[in-house]
């Protein structure tokens, strides 16, 4: 079973910087994941917005962005590769 913390601390360690929106929206992501048998992205996102009284979009667009910066200059590349 998935924790917040462990999940927290795994998008840490791969230099995920935790004051981006897109932190916390993945963390809600895999969370519901964990919950829920096979959900659609679509389906995620617009959990995850209701959740955080956004739109599916932002929280799409966030996500995106956290990622980004991951895979700069800031990720550590063996931990994300491990992961993703």
């Amino acid at each position: 079973m998935l924790s917040k913390e462990k999940v927290e601390a795994v998008l840490l360690k791969m230099g995920m910087p935790a004051n981006v929106k897109g932190f916390g929206y993945i963390v809600d992501s895999i969370l519901i994941m964990g919950e829920e048998s096979n959900p659609k992205i679509t389906y995620l996102y617009f959990k995850v917005a209701k959740l955080n009284n956004t739109t599916g979009q932002r929280v799409e667009r966030a996500i995106r962005h956290a990622f980004e910066i991951v895979r700069g200059c800031r990720g550590d590349y063996d931990v994300v590769n491990y992961y993703i």
